[in-house]
């Protein structure tokens, strides 16, 4: 699942699975995700459990390595509890965050393929204002003063 065939993709060292040359130095020119996927099913998508051995390998570059210890080291001090919008405002909260999304989902594709240069971020944030995205954060406001309250 994470290593494929012994001999083949890797070899034991000292009792533990080692990537051979042809994952980490594809004789092919593959790059080691490309490699990967020839042999091994842990490497693609879907509900596999991840060797930690496997990522120890595959994170090779400082900044690899970094940014799997700051996401790794995350902290639910800033996550939204599980708030109550009120009746009166569920309605309105709903309308304007349809809106909000469906914009945002265009937009985010937009700049991410270039198709929306970033220097119009600002024209974003004021369509965003336009659409109501004040009033739904007032909206949330609330409901967080309420739980906070209980």
């Amino acid at each position: 699942m994470n290593f494929g065939k012994e001999g083949e993709t890797y070899t034991l060292v000292d009792g533990q699975p080692r990537y051979k040359d042809a994952i980490l130095n594809n004789p092919d020119g593959l790059p080691i995700s490309q490699a990967f996927r020839k042999h091994i099913m842990g490497a693609t998508s879907g509900p596999f459990v991840q060797d930690v051995r496997h990522t120890q390998q595959y994170t090779t570059k400082p900044e690899q390595k970094e940014a799997m210890t700051l996401w790794s080291n995350t902290t639910q001090e800033k996550r939204m509890p599980p708030v109550s919008i009120s009746v009166e405002d569920s309605s309105r909260y709903s309308s304007i965050m349809t809106d909000v999304n469906t914009f945002k989902d265009e937009m985010v594709l937009k700049f991410i393929m270039g198709t929306e240069p970033l220097d119009h971020f600002d024209n974003y944030v004021e369509m965003l204002k336009g659409l109501g995205i004040e009033e739904a954060i007032q909206i949330q406001q609330a409901a967080l003063e309420r739980y906070n309250n209980r």
